[in-house]
């Protein structure tokens, strides 16, 4: 039992801070172990010495027992009968009959298949979902369901999805297709053995349930792949609830995964789905990287389109992030699933974010269904849909040059569908005109050269993109808001720096206050957070808020303790009416104690500083450089300033920066001789003739 203990939230800045309240000897509820914000139980004695060393903490959950208690007296009082399947959580028998229940009342959609049994002969089963005439002939979604013991809710929320996707075939347009034309690959309970052990013993069990030979038992399930093995955040003592066993799949609960993946190499995405804190995952957790190139992209696009999936259902805000965000974990089937079986790979934390913890009521069975639900249709449509990642490897241009054709390189790669590159179009307007369509040549593997026509001054070019996969689908590739556009005008350039020389910029201000992560202008040391290289190409430097060490972690001399101001050199914009402002920018700020909380405003002054007026705010986040273009108002100015303010402010989160590749210019076209404008004004009317007449 767990009388008289606590759940606290520690905010741990120091590695001393951590082996202190290690020390303390309580149950470490946090995924992994490191700075920042650490779960911890605690018997309540132990309380006023946490509050003794300093560290601050507050109490997520005051009465664990009584939790545990309330649970246990709901389900003892009303067991199953007259309950709804979803209202409730559910021991393993009934979960299983639930499963065989589908699969009798569709055997046409579901099949079942034992993948292995668990250290005390538990059978380990997963279901295939799917409408296709062959399933292994289709795209595979591959989830994993509670494979930490405690975490009802996983099991709970993966069954809403198995039902839907089942009761919700041949009634439901946006289901059907998505059940049709894919193989839903769902393990429902991969650690039956500890399932069961909280139900009979240990509410808050966390391992399988091997005898380690010492007395101890259980091996951490998500610290027993391959991948990182051995590496930090997993354990070498057999007590610890992240001991990671004897070897890599050194348990045959995580062997049945790697075989039944592997003998099911249609699956092209993988989900291992836990609780709590309400987080969306993806590769590295062993290390401080992310999956190169493209790949890195991907994972992250489809890591923030989940999380907006989830939160148009009920509004939950899940953080999309790289796992070693969080701290370092090794030996996960995350990374496992990206590195060895080659697969996109994501890891869910499901519901809340503390107030209950892994005894969450069952009253959010059906809202955490119904979330993960979309999320998952939103993967399942990415999977069979028309989408590819497209990128200019040398710039969009924003503005063109009058009467001039321009050439573009083209990048385009598509994450689960085959391309054919001879399919490959560009599509433009200029102004109202007609669509034209022309084709674009190869320029290297996945790249193509686009030509953008010529058109007068003062016109706009409507820019997309047009490609088919090899199975006839047409994929139109625009920005976020529409078509991409490029403004035909002459472009004067009052000033631009690619940061590689000293041009003057000021690096704080007088009232800035952050302690550490000031603006610098270096070659960047890259971390998690922070870019490796700047954005110009060729080119070396940029300006960081911080420099840390030659493999630094996450935040190593991020922004801390408030804010930092970067602006630029005084820049003459004397005559000047509209100015636009661009530069590449990157920023991180969703780690640590508040994530995505902070921004960092782009501020402009035309006074010298008197008065600044925001023209931007960047709260994005990206492991990559990015663009901006702002059009300002310039009228009536002789200089202008622009700053940028990166900032830590609140409890304190993982906040770094970067700008390079600067530029304030204004865009004009010649002023064509009109002998009737006699006043000027670009064209001819009564305003003229009263000139003409006066």
């Amino acid at each position: 039992r767990y009388d008289a203990h606590q759940v606290v939230r520690a905010e741990v800045d120091t590695l001393r801070e951590l082996r202190t309240l290690l020390a303390l000897g309580g149950d470490v509820w946090s995924e992994s172990i490191g700075l920042g914000s650490i779960d911890v139980m605690l018997p309540v004695d132990r309380i006023g010495t946490l509050a003794r060393t300093g560290i601050e903490f507050e109490v997520m959950i005051p009465d664990v027992q009584r939790l545990i208690d309330e649970e246990r007296s709901r389900i003892d009082a009303d067991g199953i009968a007259g309950v709804g399947f979803f209202e409730e959580y559910h021991q393993q028998d009934e979960l299983f009959a639930f499963y065989e229940a589908l699969e009798e009342s569709r055997p046409d959609l579901v099949t079942s298949r034992s993948i292995g049994e668990s250290i005390e002969g538990r059978e380990i089963r997963a279901y295939t979902i799917s409408g296709a005439a062959d399933p292994s002939s289709v795209p595979g979604i591959y989830i994993v369901a509670g494979a930490h013991a405690r975490e009802w809710i996983s099991p709970a929320t993966i069954s809403y999805l198995a039902d839907t996707l089942v009761n919700g075939h041949g009634a439901d347009d946006r289901i059907t297709p998505l059940v049709d034309d894919l193989a839903w690959h769902i393990v429902p309970l991969a650690n039956p053995d500890g399932y069961q052990f909280t139900w009979d013993s240990n509410r808050l069990w966390r391992k399988t349930r091997k005898a380690n030979g010492d007395g101890t038992f259980g091996v951490d399930w998500n610290r027993n792949f391959a991948a990182g093995w051995g590496g930090p955040g997993s354990s070498g003592n057999t007590g610890s609830d992240t001991y990671r066993g004897t070897g890599p799949f050194s348990e045959p609960e995580t062997q049945a995964i790697r075989d039944d993946v592997a003998a099911n190499p249609n699956t092209s995405i993988f989900f291992d789905v836990h609780c709590y804190s309400q987080l969306v995952l993806w590769p590295y957790g062993y290390d401080s990287t992310e999956p190169e190139g493209p790949a890195g992209e991907i994972h992250r696009n489809l890591g923030e389109g989940i999380a907006e999936a989830i939160e148009s259902i009920n509004g939950r805000i899940f953080a999309p992030q790289p796992a070693h965000d969080l701290y370092l974990a090794s030996g996960t089937s995350l990374d496992w699933a990206w590195d060895d079986a080659g697969v996109y790979a994501f890891t869910y934390e499901l519901r809340d974010t503390g107030e209950f913890g892994f005894v969450l009521p069952p009253d959010q069975i059906i809202p955490s269904g119904d979330e993960i639900l979309e999320s998952f249709l939103y993967v399942g449509e990415e999977l069979v849909g028309s989408s590819a990642l497209v990128e200019f490897p040398d710039g969009f241009p924003t503005v063109v040059e009058p009467d001039t054709n321009t050439d573009l390189i083209v990048s385009i790669l598509s994450v689960f569908n085959e391309l054919d590159p001879t399919s490959a179009m560009v599509r433009t307007r200029v102004d109202d005109g007609p669509l034209v369509t022309e084709s674009m040549s190869l320029a290297g593997i996945g790249r193509y050269l686009a030509t953008i026509p010529a058109a007068s001054c003062g016109a706009v070019i409507e820019v997309e993109f047009m490609i088919e996969t090899t199975s006839g689908n047409t994929i139109v590739l625009q920005s976020e808001t529409g078509p991409w556009t490029i403004d035909v005008a002459d472009e004067e350039i009052f000033f631009a720096d690619d940061a590689e020389a000293d041009l003057g910029w000021t690096l704080g201000l007088p009232g800035d206050d952050a302690t550490t992560g000031v603006w610098v202008r270096v070659d960047p040391n890259g971390t998690a957070a922070q870019p490796e290289d700047d954005a110009s190409d060729p080119g070396t430097r940029c300006f960081v808020t911080g420099q840390g060490s030659l493999g630094g972690g996450l935040g190593e001399n991020d922004v801390d303790g408030g804010s930092t101001s970067l602006v630029t050199p005084s820049i003459d914009t004397t005559g000047a009416d509209i100015g636009t402002v661009a530069f590449a920018y990157w920023y991180r700020n969703d780690a640590g104690a508040s994530p995505n909380q902070d921004s960092m405003p782009v501020e402009i002054s035309t006074d010298e500083g008197s008065s600044w007026t925001t023209i931007a705010t960047i709260s994005d986040n990206a492991a990559a450089w990015r663009l901006l273009e702002i059009e300002v108002d310039l009228s009536g100015s002789t200089t202008t300033l622009v700053r940028f303010v990166a900032s830590d402010l609140g409890d304190g989160s993982i906040v770094e920066a970067a700008i390079d590749d600067f530029s304030l210019t204004t865009r004009s076209c010649p002023k064509i001789d009109c002998p009737g404008d006699l006043n000027g004004g670009g064209q001819v009317d009564g305003g003229d003739l009263g000139l003409l007449l006066a």
